[in-house]
């Protein structure tokens, strides 16, 4: 059967990525590294010191599965959500007992809240500064860019697609293996997805978020931006297949509701103090860790019926109807934790 290819054209190599089939049936992703003169050549496209070509081939392909991007761990997400409870997302730092004292009161340990606060600065997605005695917290830059994205994708119309998925081709030695790991996480948080070994790709071109947030590189670090077409239905099919849209829908009508709920208990019985915390908690907190995983994809590229629009809406109904008094209780916290 007829099988789409895109070739990404660079030097004396190619990088040959297969694609979907047409007619409508699922096909495995592959890649392989192959000489250029062994490929026949179609139109090309320039591309920053590549180029794009596409042509047809007989071939077979495998069906692959759909997998989920990785999950990141709870505690972490905790740590995030406190800090946005506390002011931190108004460009605020946080002291460190404020911080630990919230987390408590949303679970976490003090051994646990600091475990996942040292890790998150380890990553570099907290930044710790002295005040005095106290060490005060705050997002970096890659964790304010991911919040802004959100805040702009739920609050301003979305821009019509180009039609083009932005591949980012990187070669990165062994030996500047913190860098890359940086690299690839600092591109998740941009909505790049992994299509093989050192190809990321996103709806859009992202490279230039992701240069900014990518401070003293390697020498040796090649990043390499690229562009791949493929028909409409392909690109839907592929877009799915690797931001697992289906359990993402799933998921965001399983938040609706939830948020839908809360929002009608309390207004039969309103909570106040800690419970005013943990009902807040319990209804927004799943919602950040469910849209930490959206790569914000353009409508061309979602299933029909995309709840994100409904996920929007309950969510500022959510926040409106249970913000204020979990706020409240915040800052008893925070007074508390001066003392």
């Amino acid at each position: 059967m007829a099988g789409r290819v895109i070739v990404i054209l660079g030097g004396a190599e190619v990088l040959v990525v297969r694609d979907a089939v047409p007619g409508g049936r699922s096909a495995s992703v592959g890649a392989e590294r192959l000489p250029a003169s062994s490929l026949p050549r179609g139109p090309n496209v320039s591309c920053r010191g590549y180029a794009v070509a596409t042509f047809h081939v007989q071939s077979h392909y495998t069906p692959m599965s759909t997998t989920a991007q990785p999950r990141g761990d709870r505690a972490g997400g905790l740590v995030f959500f406190a800090l946005g409870l506390s002011a931190a997302g108004n460009g605020e730092s946080v002291p460190g007992p404020a911080l630990i004292a919230v987390l408590s009161e949303l679970g976490l340990s003090e051994s646990a809240a600091r475990a996942a606060i040292l890790r998150l600065r380890r990553n570099g997605w907290l930044s710790s500064q002295r005040h005095g005695r106290r060490t005060h917290y705050a997002p970096t830059a890659p964790i304010r860019t991911h919040q802004q994205r959100f805040k702009d994708h739920f609050t301003t119309t979305s821009t019509p697609w180009d039609g083009a998925f932005h591949g980012l081709i990187y070669e990165i030695p062994e030996r500047d293996r913190a860098f890359r790991d940086r690299m690839r996480r600092s591109a998740r948080l941009l909505g790049y997805a992994s299509l093989r070994g050192g190809l990321l790709i996103a709806p859009s071109d992202r490279s230039g978020q992701l240069e900014a947030l990518l401070s003293n590189p390697p020498p040796d670090a090649r990043l390499l931006p690229a562009r791949i077409e493929l028909a409409p239905g392909d690109a839907r099919r592929l877009a799915g297949r690797l931001w697992g849209l289906e359990q993402l829908a799933h998921e965001y009508r399983a938040r609706i509701q939830t948020m839908r709920d809360a929002i009608a208990a309390a207004a039969a019985d309103p909570p106040a103090g800690p419970q005013a915390l943990h009902v807040f908690a319990t209804a927004l907190q799943p919602v950040y860790e469910t849209i930490a995983h959206d790569p914000l994809l353009p409508p061309e590229l979602v299933p029909k019926e995309w709840p994100a629009a409904a996920l929007g809406t309950t969510f500022g109904a959510t926040l409106d109807a249970l913000g204020p008094a979990a706020v409240a209780y915040v800052e008893i916290l925070k007074h508390r934790s001066r003392s």
